[in-house]
């Protein structure tokens, strides 16, 4: 065939997947899919970091404990080492506020419908080929590992939904304005977590969380550890780096934390567990910068300074010395896994789980 003809038979084909993407973002939305999730994960999970052979599947909170690991030390860069230090020795002789370290049903719910809320505002929805794969990542995500049942279902009509309308094959150039603005006018009808969880201004508050932030951080400390995910630990770093550079609603937030996914380990992980531990430690680098922030403007939150996490008296098998630091790589995971891996519970009628603490 001639190379006319060929790209003459593209343009074609393109034309036609645009007038189609065009007239379904057009379309009201509809939880209910003719397309079966496995045939739906085959297309999504091509957007992930091909699997290693040696990446471990296993679920991060199965297994029993390993008695040597809890012995085996984590490794930290010197900097936060030093910083939680500093940290640790002020909390010796402070009782750890209650209600701090745990699992809000309730929370990671709204925490995840605000992340959508945000995501999908037609003034700040993000448009272009890279967004639409971190939006996919995201949801898969999600729909792989969150713990509220609601949430999991939401994200897999989301992914059916941006799958039909907007093809990976479209490239940007193949696009209007036009066709964003419709296309999150029309995600705004869907509920990543059902109607039961309102995130209408006024309408909602949280639980145990006292801001935005704090949901995130239970949800994604959840999602690290779930028991469902068959994701490897590379594809959920590749789903958090998508959402915080997309669709991180707080633009300082994210260029920190940016800075934070950019450092080389982050290139070591493979695993749940490696995920679920580097989750662990960027919590801490985050902890210690708003630590410092505070302390300077005297802005935060009463009865929830931020400090090492967690505090010692919430975990005593997650440090073997406080000073010099030495960190029970077993005890953190155990830790994590206890307070955040509530694996695939069903949301309850109140949306309310807790660890115990």
């Amino acid at each position: 065939m001639a190379p006319s003809a060929q790209t003459s038979l593209r343009s074609g084909a393109l034309v036609v997947l645009f007038l189609v993407a065009h007239a379904c973002a057009c379309a009201t939305p509809s939880r209910a899919n003719e397309i079966s999730k496995s045939d739906l994960w085959t297309r999504v999970e091509t957007l992930f970091p091909p699997r290693d052979q040696d990446d471990s599947l296993v679920a991060a909170t199965s297994g029993g404990e390993d008695v040597e690991e809890f012995q085996e030390e984590l490794a930290l860069p010197s900097g936060l080492r030093g910083q939680m230090e500093d940290s640790l020795r002020e909390l010796r002789d402070k009782e750890a506020p209650e209600g701090m370290y745990g699992l809000s049903l309730s929370d990671v719910e709204i925490a995840t419908a605000l992340s959508f809320k945000h995501l999908v505002s037609p003034s700040t929805f993000e448009a272009g080929k890279e967004a639409r794969d971190a939006l996919m990542r995201w949801q898969a995500w999600i729909a792989k590992s969150h713990p509220s049942s609601r949430c999991r279902e939401g994200a897999w009509g989301v992914l059916s939904f941006v799958d039909e309308v907007w093809p990976e094959a479209l490239e940007d150039s193949d696009l209007k304005p036009s066709f964003y603005l419709k296309l999150a006018k029309n995600l705004t009808k869907l509920k990543q977590c059902g109607d039961e969880v309102k995130v209408k201004k006024g309408s909602f508050s949280f639980e145990f969380c006292k801001e935005y932030t704090c949901g995130l951080w239970e949800t994604f400390h959840a999602m690290s550890v779930s028991a469902s995910a068959d994701m490897p630990g590379s594809s959920m770093m590749a789903a958090l780096r998508g959402f915080i550079d997309k669709f991180f609603s707080c633009s300082v937030c994210r260029s920190h934390f940016l800075e934070v996914l950019a450092d080389e380990r982050t290139r070591a992980v493979r695993s749940t567990k490696d995920f679920a531990l580097w989750l662990w430690e960027a919590h801490n680098v985050v902890n210690m910068r708003l630590g410092e922030e505070e302390e300077e403007r005297g802005t935060g939150v009463p009865g929830r300074p931020k400090h090492a996490f967690p505090h010692p008296k919430k975990c005593d098998r997650c440090y073997l010395s406080e000073d010099p630091l030495k960190v029970s790589k077993g005890g953190v995971h155990s830790f994590l896994k206890s307070r955040y891996g509530l694996g695939g519970a069903e949301s309850t009628a109140g949306g309310v789980t807790k660890s115990e603490l």
